[in-house]
């Protein structure tokens, strides 16, 4: 698998959505890695909660080992690990360190390919694209997960996770990219009974199941559609479960190429 990558021009021109899933996001990465082992370069992404900090690692260019640095950082478990009583996540400071380390750009404008954050407005109850703006702020408000974190304050907006309305925006793909493809790490499938015993994988799992469904519903939406079903018995907190997941996506990603390479250079 490639550690790098130089964002060429794709003879495609695809746009690619990441959904959230909490550490199931991480599987992001091997997708991404199959695809580009493949030469199919990404044109435009969109992130959603922890698909949002996949995203933007990509869309900085980032290379691949420096990615999977950034997910085996010990301080990333603690932008997850909510506060109880429930008063949500005090600070974005382990978020805003860790982007500084490795460069990620502070404005959404300045990534090396179009890239765009879905959040959730409280206060419109609308599912909102920002494709210009502070991306910290921002990214950390697409993985804020009603309850457990308390919504970001942006501009005149009130933002929590945006999988809330919409885990798999399709936003202006669709018109700018030859071709389209959704990433959802969260497919709903079955779980044992002990794997929700948790307080948080209760919530975790329950507004999952909401956003599963609501992915389901933009399957049609997509030129094709790469389902991680492979994570199913990986919780979304697990977050240790690094190199498992990263290579869970790769694999279930690879199965799905030929399919990608069948399409033609333009349409």
């Amino acid at each position: 698998m490639p550690n790098s990558h130089l964002h060429e021009p794709s003879k495609y021109n695809i746009g690619v959505s990441l959904s959230g899933g909490g550490a199931k996001s991480i599987a992001h990465i091997g997708v991404l890695q199959a695809l580009l082992e493949n030469k199919i370069e990404i044109s435009n992404i969109i992130g959603t909660s922890g698909g949002a900090i996949i995203a933007a690692l990509y869309a900085s260019g980032l290379p691949f080992d420096r990615m999977i640095e950034f997910v085996k950082k010990g301080k990333i478990l603690s932008i997850f690990k909510p506060s109880f009583p429930f008063t949500g996540l005090s600070s974005l400071a382990y978020l805003e360190e860790l982007f500084v380390e490795f460069k990620i750009p502070n404005q959404l404008e300045h990534f090396n390919i179009p890239f765009s954050v879905g959040a959730t407005d409280l206060i419109s109850g609308k599912h909102i694209l920002f494709n210009k703006g502070d991306a910290y702020p921002l990214i950390m408000a697409s993985c804020a997960v009603p309850v457990i974190f308390k919504p970001i304050p942006y501009d005149t907006y009130l933002l929590v996770d945006g999988g809330v309305m919409d885990n798999l925006p399709i936003g202006s793909l669709s018109s700018s990219c030859n071709y389209t493809v959704g990433v959802n790490v969260m497919p709903s499938t079955p779980q044992k009974q002990d794997a929700v015993d948790e307080l948080t994988e209760i919530a975790f799992r329950s507004a999952n199941l909401a956003m599963s469904q609501l992915s389901e519903l933009h399957t049609k939406e997509f030129d094709l559609m790469i389902r991680v079903a492979s994570a199913k018995n990986i919780s979304p907190l697990a977050f240790k479960e690094y190199d498992s997941l990263i290579e869970i996506g790769y694999n279930d990603a690879s199965s799905l190429l030929s399919a990608i390479k069948a399409l033609p250079k333009s349409r």
